[in-house]
């Protein structure tokens, strides 16, 4: 009896020694499914979703490190969608079609974004790319006939660099165009101009001050380096929408142009860039009669105003631009010319 109860014993161990892989296996597809969420994840990848939640928050605790090839293409139901920290790259086409996806959160862990990742994504109007982001592939957006897709980030990213070189070079491909907006901080800065101190709030914006172009053109007015701004809306003109400066000429004030007024407000605020603006001014400089554009100048516009690097004001007018760390204090001298 004792020796037929060992051997059931026996055969019972070596039964599920040989069935443990299969039980592992039907583990890990139960896995897989992530409990019923409709996602398909395999070595860290989702591969396709097939669930039909509108709003679908990826858990952050499953080791996710990408998201698939098409893994979410043609979701007509995804409305938001939020990735969580740890994935690093999202693969080609991976939420195109998704015609109703409105917002969507990328973290901070992302690298790389791949080729026509939201193309055809009608309704999505706007979207953060973090800084982490090093790699960019070809056509992400394309909201067909609508508006530009405006993409929010630092200045230098490979996000701004990807919004102005695609509408740098293919600003007729319409439905390919982004906007690129970043933060803008209000910053009340000491400024001393040929040794009279005042001061002035500008705007913060990755590090660098940014001012109201008809605050600069007030506080050198009393100077030989004075210039005068115009804008140029006629359509009778080779230029119909153009912000024109005028070197060596005199400021002329232009009533509600609030040139040293304070900003509307005084909270954080996010502005597009001139450079990849829908129907942005162009800038130019006229000296002599003859308008030139200027080329590789940055400008912002708040409330209505267009503000601009100090320094690359400077190298335009030719002024000395320098900052006492010490004492927090921009200097402007007009009677040297600029320098780096």
């Amino acid at each position: 009896m004792g020796k037929k109860f060992l051997k059931k014993i026996l055969l019972s161990l070596i039964s599920l020694a040989v069935c443990c892989p299969i039980l592992s296996s039907f583990a890990a597809t139960d896995d897989m499914r992530l409990q019923g969420m409709g996602l398909l994840v395999k070595d860290g990848v989702v591969l396709k979703y097939t669930g039909e939640s509108s709003e679908l928050v990826i858990p952050g605790n499953l080791g996710i490190v990408g998201i698939g090839e098409y893994a979410f293409r043609g979701c007509e139901s995804l409305v938001s969608v939020v990735i969580p920290y740890g994935v690093k790259y999202i693969g080609d086409g991976a939420f195109s079609f998704c015609v109703n996806l409105q917002k969507i959160e990328l973290p901070d862990s992302l690298e790389t974004i791949g080729n026509g990742v939201f193309s055809v994504t009608y309704s999505l109007e706007s979207i953060s790319i973090p800084s982490s982001v090093t790699s960019m592939g070809e056509n992400i957006f394309s909201r067909g006939k609508f508006a530009p897709t405006k993409v929010y980030g630092s200045i230098g990213s490979a996000a701004h660099e990807y919004v102005k070189n695609r509408n740098l070079y293919g600003r007729e491909f319409v439905h390919y165009k982004q906007e690129f907006w970043v933060r803008a901080v209000p910053n009340e800065i000491a400024i001393c101009v040929n040794g009279q101190n005042s001061t002035i709030t500008v705007f913060n914006i990755g590090g660098n001050n940014y001012f109201r172009l008809r605050s600069i053109a007030g506080f050198l007015t009393e100077t030989d380096k004075s210039f005068n701004v115009e804008y140029e809306a006629s359509k009778s003109s080779a230029y119909d929408n153009a912000i024109v400066i005028y070197p060596n000429a005199k400021y002329v004030h232009e009533a509600g142009a609030g040139e040293n007024e304070k900003p509307v407000q005084d909270d954080v605020v996010y502005a597009p860039l001139g450079s990849t603006r829908d129907a942005a001014p162009q800038i130019l400089v006229c000296r002599e009669g003859e308008r030139t554009p200027v080329e590789n100048i940055e400008f912002v516009t708040i409330h209505g105003y267009n503000y601009f690097k100090l320094r690359d004001v400077a190298r335009l007018i030719d002024f000395g631009v320098s900052y006492d760390g010490e004492k927090r204090v921009i200097h402007i001298d007009t009677d040297s010319g600029y320098f780096d």
